[in-house]
């Protein structure tokens, strides 16, 4: 910090030389902060943040706001302002700074300006003596005898956010995961150390085609956690659907899996780094751990005739697909899958049926150009292809061409889905839309290339 910004912190004529509020005391010239007589330890970045947030009061000062005045020559990420907000809270009893999700924060506490100082009471040399070597066996003990993978005690807000961001993720659409997002942020703006809160992060960054940031947050929850089962497994997402490491993606939910076998999410993650490696017998004893430990799950029961339709046991598929809607008819994923392997079958009617049912619930489906290919209508599956082809995924459009024999198009797109890292890639190599061509040299040397076949 340079010497004219340290000065904006000296009391001016005119200025307090204290702000009070509640039971603390915070100096301007020295930055020092009291409860009651008694000094309470600030960093100097927390000390300065306090300051500026109880010169605000009453107003939301926003996170850039906070970062261009704090650390005006770094570059930081915004985790960091929330660990000193965190720090804050602590030293206040957590009850002065509200969080403003998505705009920064507000001190809401009356303040009071002081003109005279605080009187510090400061004990005799001896009796600090006796406290610090008091303070010094109680840590002893505590190390001794506390659990280092214990969790720290959550605050009721942080746990609350936390809980509405698994609820959206679970339900598994575009706009409940970014309604997760939001939660989980909160959560980890309310509580920096919560780590189940920034594996919640993770999670949701990985389904929102986000794995930089998702391998971040997941590397900051082992950081906290180095036993949560939960991080390990957003790790697996991002090696199996972002870096196509299919052995890493295996190790890392296996590791999860076994610091806790009672996960589910890790066994169902685990089972399609299995289908990857066309493990597809080990991948459904692992889809039906996940399910034996989470039996009302609509995706589990999805994903059962997922590894079913990439094993080609079709008939099998559909079975499962047909049970996970009995469950819940308006379950989209369900019953979009359950179109695809009637498709395989050659029942086209039934297809047509689940399309329309997914596009009533959702107001948009893809999968009727590859079913008017394969019922025998090639060009009007193109020209309906045509239509939407520049905002359609890359994937999607590459399957319709597959379908079609059209190799080089198919390919074309598979390298433009490639150079934006498409999770959708992961499994193209089982993936049935494409055997029509998986003898084409060009197929096989994209897959041998890109490394997306074993």
């Amino acid at each position: 910090m340079s010497s004219e910004r340290v000065l904006q912190f000296v009391p001016q004529a005119g200025q307090p030389a204290f702000y009070a509020f509640g039971r603390f005391r915070l100096g301007v010239a020295d930055r020092q902060l009291f409860r009651d007589s008694e000094a309470i330890p600030l960093t100097p970045k927390a000390a300065e943040m306090l300051l500026l947030l109880v010169r605000s009061r009453g107003a939301i000062v926003r996170k850039e706001t906070m970062m261009a005045e704090l650390w005006p020559d770094t570059f930081v990420e915004e985790s960091n302002l929330a660990q000193h907000v965190f720090r804050l809270r602590k030293a206040l009893d957590d009850g002065y700074i509200e969080t403003v999700p998505r705009r920064g924060y507000r001190f809401t506490a009356d303040v009071t300006e002081v003109a005279d100082a605080p009187r510090v009471h400061r004990a005799a040399p001896v009796n600090r003596m006796i406290i610090a070597i008091a303070v010094l066996l109680a840590i002893a003990v505590i190390l001794v005898f506390t659990r280092h993978d214990a969790p720290s005690p959550v605050s009721a807000k942080a746990r609350e956010a936390y809980l509405k961001g698994e609820h959206h993720w679970n339900r598994r659409t575009v706009a409940d995961f970014q309604k997760a997002i939001e939660y989980f942020r909160i959560a980890v703006e309310e509580d920096p150390e919560y780590a189940d809160a920034w594996a919640g992060l993770a999670h949701a960054y990985n389904f929102t085609a986000q794995a930089p940031r998702a391998k971040v947050a997941a590397q900051r929850a082992l950081a906290l956690d180095p036993r949560s089962a939960k991080a390990y497994a957003a790790l697996g997402n991002v090696s199996l659907f972002h870096d196509f490491d299919f052995a890493a993606a295996e190790h890392a939910f296996r590791r999860a899996t076994e610091l806790d076998p009672s996960y589910a999410t890790a066994h169902q993650w685990q089972a399609f780094a299995l289908v990857a490696q066309k493990k597809y017998d080990a991948a459904l004893v692992e889809i039906d751990r996940a399910r034996a430990l989470d039996p009302s799950s609509l995706i589990m029961n999805t994903d059962v005739g997922d590894i079913l339709y990439y094993a080609r046991r079709y008939d099998d598929a559909i079975y499962a697909y047909r049970a996970a809607i009995e469950l819940d008819p308006n379950f989209a994923e369900a019953r979009g899958s359950l179109a695809f392997a009637y498709m395989r079958k050659g029942m086209f009617r039934e297809a047509r049926a689940e399309f329309d049912a997914v596009r009533r619930l959702t107001g948009h489906v893809e999968g009727f150009e590859e079913l008017e290919i394969l019922a025998g209508h090639r060009q009007e599956g193109l020209r309906m292809l045509g239509a939407h082809e520049a905002s359609a995924n890359f994937v999607s459009v590459a399957r319709v061409y597959a379908v079609a024999g059209d190799a080089a198009h198919a390919v074309a797109f598979l390298e433009r889905a490639y150079a934006v890292r498409d999770g959708n890639l992961a499994l193209i190599h089982v993936e049935p839309a494409f055997d029509g061509i998986r003898g084409d040299p060009r197929f096989i040397e994209f897959l041998r290339t890109r490394q997306l076949a074993l």
